[in-house]
Order: structure tokens, then C-alpha cells, then sequence
């Protein structure tokens, strides 16, 4: 099929994996064609404890190279001001940083969004001091506002007001259109009967009674760290999250990585990347045209004025004579440290653990 845009005529093929390709006719330039892709409308997440993420980067880098999420909650990034963004950036993504306020060592989160989803910053008028928001909008222009939280069950870090200080957070945030990510460290709290133990200080069923008085939902019914339940998905819609799967944990992290789904309909486009095809290049044309340069008479003058025409004039014929081929692809390319093989070997990774926690399958001999 070709579809005729300005003065371009573009021949669309199908190219592998999966990926659009556009071939443009010869004879064209580079500059016109910006065709962009469609995203799923729906958006893949990670929720992480890392313990100290500096000292796992490479592996976290590997794992999201090979998963792609479009959005990464890390709790307990043990990051401080010594730790420059830079060390801790991801490619293709924007991030949102919280360290910990104080002298004592752990805590903090990060909070990763692809990038082409646009994220903005939010700031809340609740005091809490280990969390990160932003907000996405979706195809109504309806905003979807993210967090990563994390408390502490340590009172003496924050004089015992941690508690209150995340009700506080919740209710303010609570009416809107939510997606909370995080570790709570609520670890006596029964999710499958939602309820508290009645042998407590109470902040346990303070909490259960914050997300039901503002009606929010709590997606995570498997324990993430031993037989506790700490790491947490919530959302004002229970519709919002699906498909909330356990993972393997990051190197030596005590807690178990987690996935899910969220069903929100972004609309947003991915980067095309035109490259030249010189598999159909006309290789002939360009031989004749070289041929039938005088070139004694072109190259006149010093040196580099004569590099400059040699370079000019294979341009001009590279143009005319070598194809275009975009490639428009709705996934981000692998890491360019990453080879193949290292993506196939998290990706086996990932599915040996889910066999694992599969109680269907029989126990490995």
C-alpha cells in the first residue's frame, strides 16, 4: 500500500518482529516523514525494593532492558545527595527522586515514567517525607496521578508521626484518580479478609479504614517478603490494575519484585527511526552516476575542499539512489551494552521463576 504524505510517497511493508517498516521511494530526502505509532492503551508496571539501588544498577538496568515497564516504583533507594541523578537515570525515561530527609541511613524512592508519556511533577501540601508523585493524561486529557511511597515501621527515624503523616498524604490525595506504589511495612495486616489484628497500636486498621473511607483499592494479596505482605499497589479505581504477578527479588533484596497492568488509555506515540535500506539500494544507477563525473574538473583547490565534493556528491547520489526505511516500533530497543544473549538469559530468568511460584506445576526433582 502507499500512502501519499505532502510530496513523500511511502511504501508500506511489513518488517520483522513485529515492527512496522516504511519504505520510501528513492530520489527522497530524509527530512518530511515523521510517522508515529499508537501505544497499547494499556501500560506495564514494576514495583522494587532494592535496598540500595546504586549497588544493583547493572542488574536493575539488565531486568528493565529486558521487561520494559513503562512504570518503575523503587522503594528503599538508600540514594542521598552525594548520589548524582545521573548515576541513577534510565534511558527513555524521565525520573522523580525522594531522598531521605534525614541523617539516617536507608529509605528514599525513585520513580521512573517512560518518557514519551509525558509525566509532570506533582507536589502534595501533606508533610510525608519519603514519597514521589507525577501525573500522565490519557486520551480524554483526564489525569492519572502516580506515587511511590514508603514508610518506615522504625519510629525512631521520623519521631513516631510516620503513620499519621501517610493518612494525611492519602486523604489529600485520595479523590482523585490514583495509582500508589510502595512499601508500607504494614506486615500484620490480613489483605485477603482486609482487616487489621486486633492486638495492635491501631495503625494498621487506621490505615485499612484511610483507603476505605476513601474508597481506594489494594491490589496485592501475595506475600512480597517472606509471609508478609508490605510491598503494596493501590488505586481510587478497582479496575485500574490487573494482572498483579510476584517476581523474582533484585540480586540480594529481601523483598520480591512485583508486575501489573494498568488499564489507562495514554494514546501517546512512539519515535520512528529512519535509516537508509541499501538492501534495495540501486547500486547500478549510483555506479553509473560515479562514472560520469568529471572529476578532474570538480576536484579543484586545497584538500579539504575536495573532501568536502567527494562528500557532497556521494550524499547526493546516497539520497537518489539508496531507499528509506522507517522503522516504527511501540517497544524500546535493548540497552546497547546488552547483547542478545543476556536478554534471553533474564527473560529465561523471569520464566523459571514464575514455573516456580506456579503451585500447579510438581516440586523440581
Amino acid at each position: 500500500m502507499t500512502v501519499e504524505r505532502g510530496y513523500l510517497a511511502v511504501q508500506m511493508t511489513k518488517g520483522d518482529n513485529d515492527n512496522d517498516e516504511l519504505v520510501l521511494s528513492p530520489k527522497q530526502g530524509l527530512s518530511g516523514v515523521n510517522q508515529n505509532v499508537l501505544r497499547d492503551s494499556s501500560l506495564q508496571c514494576l514495583l522494587l525494593n532494592a535496598r540500595s539501588i546504586v549497588n544493583k544498577f547493572d542488574i536493575f538496568e539488565a531486568y528493565v532492558s529486558s521487561s520494559v515497564p513503562d512504570i518503575i516504583g523503587v522503594t528503599e533507594s538508600w540514594s542521598t545527595p552525594c548520589i548524582r541523578d545521573s548515576e541513577l537515570m534510565l534511558n527513555g525515561y524521565d525520573m522523580f527522586r525522594c531522598d531521605r530527609p534525614t541523617n539516617n541511613m536507608g529509605g528514599g524512592v525513585l520513580l521512573y515514567v517512560r518518557s514519551e508519556l509525558k509525566p509532570v511533577e506533582y507536589l502534595t501540601r501533606a508533610k510525608y517525607p519519603e514519597h514521589v508523585w507525577c501525573r500522565i493524561k490519557d486520551v480524554k486529557n483526564q489525569d492519572l496521578l502516580i506515587g511511590v511511597c514508603y514508610r518506615s515501621d522504625n519510629a525512631n527515624v521520623f519521631a513516631g508521626k510516620n503513620h499519621q503523616d501517610l493518612v494525611n498524604l492519602l486523604n489529600e490525595v485520595g479523590s482523585q484518580h490514583i495509582l500508589v506504589l510502595g512499601d508500607f511495612n504494614y506486615k500484620d495486616i490480613d489483605w485477603n479478609a482486609n482487616a487489621g489484628p486486633q492486638t495492635s497500636n491501631g495503625d494498621c486498621q487506621m490505615f485499612i479504614d484511610c483507603l476505605e473511607e476513601n474508597f481506594l483499592t489494594q491490589h496485592v494479596l501475595v506475600p512480597t517478603r517472606e509471609s508478609s505482605i508490605l510491598d503494596l499497589i493501590i488505586s481510587r479505581d478497582p479496575d485500574l490494575v490487573s494482572n498483579v504477578q510476584i517476581m523474582e527479588k533484585l540480586a540480594k533484596s529481601d523483598h520480591n519484585m512485583l508486575t501489573c497492568t494498568i488499564h489507562v488509555d495514554t494514546s501517546t506515540v512512539a519515535e520512528s527511526r529512519i535509516r537508509f535500506d541499501y538492501n534495495k539500494a540501486d547500486f547500478e544507477g549510483f555506479r553509473r552516476e560515479l562514472n560520469e563525473v568529471d572529476w578532474d574538473t570538480l576536484l579543484n583547490g586545497d584538500t579539504h575542499d575536495c573532501w568536502m565534493k567527494i562528500k557532497m556528491k556521494i550524499q547526493e547520489l546516497e539520497k537518489a539512489y539508496v531507499p528509506l526505511r522507517e522503522i516504527r516500533s511501540v517497544r524500546k530497543p535493548k540497552a546497547i551494552w546488552m547483547t542478545h544473549g543476556a536478554v534471553k538469559l533474564v527473560a529465561k530468568k523471569r520464566k523459571v521463576f514464575a514455573k516456580y511460584k506456579n503451585k500447579q506445576l510438581p516440586p523440581c526433582s
